[in-house]
């Protein structure tokens, strides 16, 4: 539960800037049309590191419902897709975050992680909407 009302948990979750403070390994984060950013992204999973150049897109939106993240990008260790939902629902004392997606990684990181790459990848997801919602609190 985000202690805020929901237009304000909205306005963060869609400011450029909060994206990329919160955005696990983001070194920029650049906006190339409307809901649409260029960023660089570092990963270091099981030892092997990835500096990923991703499209971010902010899609679907409904404010100050939800939107639809998708992400794509490619490193020399591999490449990564996912497409989650974000969903803001109004409660009583705040608003509740709730976000659902997948995430797909290809190439050498994949091959050698499975189900550790599983949990990296939610422990990132936690850590980014953890680190928008402390920001967006009252």
């Amino acid at each position: 539960m985000i202690q805020a009302p929901r237009r304000a948990v909205w306005q963060t979750i869609t400011d450029a800037s909060k994206l990329q403070q919160h955005l696990p390994g983001c070194e920029s984060l650049t906006e190339t049309a409307p809901g649409h950013y260029q960023a660089l992204l570092t990963f270091r999973v099981m030892g092997i590191q990835g500096r990923y150049t991703a499209e971010l897109i902010l899609a679907n939106k409904t404010p100050p419902e939800g939107y639809t993240l998708m992400v794509e990008g490619a490193a020399k260790p591999g490449a990564l897709r996912g497409e989650g939902r974000v969903q803001l629902k109004e409660q009583e004392g705040g608003t509740l975050l709730h976000y659902v997606g997948d995430l797909e990684i290809t190439g050498m990181i994949a091959q050698l992680g499975g189900g550790l790459l599983a949990s990296a990848a939610t422990k990132m997801a936690q850590e980014f909407f953890g680190g928008l919602a402390q920001s967006a609190e009252i």
